[in-house]
């Protein structure tokens, strides 16, 4: 693994420990501040990062409300200098599933 895919693989890794310390602004903090940037879920597509922050802190409104997130399959693409594609799968369960 390159120095790249590991700084790359800690932002999900940081992410992650942000969300699960129900800190919304800590795991937004490496998204693209950027009107151009998309985010698809539940079937609904928002854009901008203003938006994104928006939807997320009115779906999680408490930490009580955010479950444990935990990435998973993490796969990591570097297309040219200064251009990544990550993906992954992130794996959210909320605490009062069983």
């Amino acid at each position: 693994m390159t120095d790249d895919h590991q700084r790359i693989r800690a932002l999900f890794e940081s992410g992650c420990a942000a969300w699960n310390r129900g800190d919304i602004d800590g795991y937004l903090a490496d998204y693209w501040h950027s009107d151009k940037v998309r985010w698809v879920s539940e079937g609904t597509v928002r854009y901008g990062f203003e938006a994104i922050a928006a939807a997320f802190k009115a779906r999680f409104d408490s930490p009580d409300n955010m479950g444990r997130l935990e990435v998973a399959n993490l796969e990591i693409q570097l297309l040219i200098d200064k251009v990544v594609r990550g993906r992954t799968i992130e794996v959210w369960q909320s605490e009062n599933s069983h």
